[in-house]
């Protein structure tokens, strides 16, 4: 999933430079279009360390007890991997300088554990959130936007065995995203860089549209 949406974003941003040069700047667009990639967000710091924590914990009480009873305990290999926040949006702009919009993130978190008596386990987190977003322009030319922003909504989590789907829980929480640094390259169509934290990346870049 992270390499067709890498290549599609990548095809996105060679659209960009080619459109770019054919684009007519009005920045009393009202609406706006955009879809990013971020990495290192808190669900996904947050969801790995639970899984080392957990898996340690586990296996440590589950030796202790197999080694007092006579067994043998075992031991594991850790890989965790994902998808990466993938963010999808619309902005609307009241003012040139100020939108309010809605973003929707989408990441996956799989664990995979091998022990050492053969035995393989794969976790997996899906983490589906919805935010309400601003953003303020602080520098806003034609063809390069520097801004701010921040957003509040809700997350679900599912969380399940590969193997075992009727090994499942699901739960509800609060999503955020604080971006204090962002950047827009481009006139109707752009690219867009991000630093923040929260539930969309701790950096993120995209592309997006104005129409």
């Amino acid at each position: 999933m992270t390499s067709r949406f890498a290549s599609l974003l990548c095809g996105l941003l060679f659209c960009t430079f080619t459109n770019n040069l054919q684009a007519q700047t009005n920045l009393d667009l009202k609406h706006e279009l955009y879809a990013g990639y971020g990495q290192g967000s808190v669900p996904q710091f947050g969801i790995s360390f639970g899984f080392i924590i957990g898996n340690a914990l586990g296996n440590a009480i589950a030796n202790g007890i197999i080694t007092r009873l006579g067994g043998t305990g075992v031991t594991y290999t850790e890989k965790i991997t994902g998808t990466g926040a993938i963010s999808m949006g619309y902005n609307y702009y009241p003012a040139r300088r100020w939108s309010i919009g809605l973003q929707g993130v989408f990441e996956r978190v799989n664990d995979r554990l091998e022990f050492s008596n053969g035995n393989v386990g794969i976790s997996r987190v899906d983490v589906i959130s919805g935010m309400v977003r601003t953003d303020f322009r602080w520098i806003n030319k034609p063809g390069f936007k520097f801004y701010s922003g921040a957003a509040i909504g809700g997350a679900a989590y599912h969380y399940y065995d590969v193997d075992d789907a009727s090994n499942s829980d699901r739960d509800f929480g609060v999503a955020f995203a604080v971006t204090p640094l962002g950047l827009r390259f481009g006139k109707n169509i752009g690219i867009f860089v991000e630093g923040g934290i929260g539930w969309d990346g701790l950096i993120k870049a995209g592309v997006s549209g104005r129409f």
